[in-house]
């Protein structure tokens, strides 16, 4: 037994090293092949080639270590000197292969240079004459390629584009460590991680959704969800079919409008109200008429002055917003709420409920909503998820009437919807999974929280400086202090000590009031434990 395992031992080692003389005396033997192999690819450098056009000393270079690819090197060189009129009109391109061989490259290479050309218009293939520089006149574009320089330029060195074309919408260009903010929600508020969740669910669960457009009013079962859920908390009465998936409140009203004609239908807007609605009903060229609110004990909002300017608009649409005006934070009482419905049965005149902070009533529950008083089909509902989830989604419905909806079908009957399905199927199971149900509340709960905390400290640090309109509902109050400075000077001041407020200018359209010197005082964003500091570096900076 010993005497085999001894001999299997042997036997092993010099099998061993007998092929370890093998393979290096192949390694040895091929050694001289693989510098003849490697002295055959071409020097990594830019070759020069002065044979682009016959008669011409145009040069092509070529860098092989750029990580743009050879052919695209070719079009471009080839491109700028027809554009440059360094290549005139009428030559022939250099033949294919010549090209190819000069450059050191594949002749698809060339060949792939020469169709985009081509393709684009700078030269024409013709059969038996190669490709031939087409006779293109860029006089009247300018010194050729000057624009792609200008633009190269200013990246590279970073110049501002506001420089040249201003600011971008909405951009802030100053930070402040007390910014009381309406509408953003706070940083990290989002639940990522529920919706990272609920995306992977929805692309395993997908099938064949991510192929497809889809239902062009948005996904039937998101639909059904957001019909049950608005009948159940704010009473809407109305189908899943009656619910129309939108990017957001500016555009569903831009496209909402697109059922009415601007020549005929007046639009009637309470006075002050959100700016967002009359941009877009001004940019779509509709006659927009202000009506006044009157807020009664910062509660209530309606009286006569408001019904006779609707009656005279002759308006047969209005934008309202009866359970949380806004900019004053008021509600509209019930006898309001039914003289308004009756108004628009006898005009015939359709009303827009911007439902957009239901969720938020921090002494009382939440009122039941005009549309569910309507009996007559002329109540438009609108809602949106950007107060409660986020504002960056870009998600919003309309529950349309059944005449307005057979309206809509037929005018955006070739329209996609433009909320992405991904989008549409994660928010569908956040609801059904009952995600939306427990982050509303819980984010009802943290912003009653900061609003107690920033009335608190208005009352103890500004007391009976001011006067404060709202604050019962919504995320935000407006402030004025009470020896009647204008909202400009208390903003600036503001501002000096680090905090920020906002003007309320831009929700009047032009009509002389008396809230010119309410300031907008705001609660969705700050974080709580840094509303009491704001207020008191407030308190310093107006007394």
């Amino acid at each position: 037994m010993l005497s085999a395992i001894f001999m299997g031992t042997l036997l092993g080692t010099l099998f061993s090293r007998g092929l370890l003389r093998h393979l290096r005396s192949r390694g040895k033997a091929l050694r001289p092949n693989r510098k003849r192999n490697c002295a055959r690819q071409p020097e990594r450098r830019a070759f020069a080639a002065s044979s682009v056009a016959e008669g011409s000393r145009t040069m092509i270079a070529l860098d092989f270590d750029s990580p743009e690819p050879l052919y695209q090197q070719i079009y471009r060189s080839i491109r700028d000197d027809i554009t440059a009129r360094t290549i005139p009109a009428g030559t022939k391109l250099t033949a294919i292969r010549r090209l190819a061989d000069d450059l050191h490259v594949a002749r698809n290479t060339v060949e792939g240079a020469y169709l985009q050309l081509a393709t684009e218009g700078y030269v024409a293939s013709r059969p038996g004459s190669g490709y031939i520089v087409e006779d293109l006149d860029f006089d009247s574009l300018g010194t050729p390629g000057s624009a792609a320089r200008r633009a190269r330029q200013r990246i590279e060195e970073g110049v501002r584009s506001s420089d040249r074309f201003g600011n971008e919408p909405f951009s802030r260009h100053m930070t402040f460590t007390y910014d009381f903010t309406y509408g953003d929600r706070p940083a990290g508020s989002f639940p990522a991680q529920i919706w990272r969740s609920l995306t992977d669910e929805a692309l395993f669960t997908a099938n064949n959704k991510t192929a497809c457009y889809g239902n062009g009013l948005g996904e039937p079962s998101l639909r059904k969800q957001i019909a049950r859920r608005v009948h159940v908390s704010r009473g809407v009465n109305c189908a899943a079919e009656q619910v129309v998936i939108q990017p957001g409140t500016q555009v569903a009203l831009d496209n909402l409008l697109t059922l009415f004609d601007p020549a005929h239908d007046a639009v009637a807007m309470e006075e002050p109200g959100y700016d967002g609605v009359s941009t877009v009903l001004r940019n779509r060229g509709f006659r927009c008429t202000p009506i006044p609110v009157r807020p009664l004990e910062g509660k209530t909002c309606g009286s006569q002055a408001f019904f006779d300017a609707l009656e005279a608009s002759g308006a047969k649409l209005a934008f309202c917003t009866p359970s949380n005006q806004f900019p004053t934070g008021a509600t509209m009482p019930l006898s309001s709420r039914i003289k308004m419905l009756e108004w628009a049965k006898r005009t015939g005149a359709y009303i827009i409920e911007d439902d957009y902070c239901r969720e938020f009533r921090y002494e009382t529950r939440p009122i039941p909503s005009l549309q569910s008083l309507d009996e007559n089909d002329r109540v438009i509902y609108m809602g949106t998820f950007s107060k409660v989830l986020s504002p960056a989604l870009r998600m919003s419905y309309l529950v349309l009437p059944p005449d307005l909806l057979a309206r809509w079908r037929q005018t955006f009957a070739n329209y996609y919807c433009p909320v992405p399905w991904l989008s549409q199927e994660t928010l569908r199971l956040f609801m059904k999974e009952g995600h939306w149900d427990r982050y509303a509340r819980k984010t009802v709960t943290e912003y009653r929280k900061r609003r107690n905390t920033l009335m608190a400290a208005i009352e103890r640090e500004l007391g009976e400086h001011v006067d404060v309109l709202g604050g019962h509902a919504g995320l935000h109050l407006l402030m004025r202090t009470r020896d009647e400075r204008g909202q400009n000077e208390l903003v600036e001041a503001a501002k000096a000590h680090d905090v920020r407020v906002y003007k309320t200018e831009k929700y009047w359209m032009g009509t002389p009031h008396s809230m010119g010197d309410y300031v907008l005082v705001g609660f969705s964003s700050i974080k709580t434990e840094l509303i009491d500091e704001g207020i008191r570096h407030l308190a310093r900076a107006w007394f």
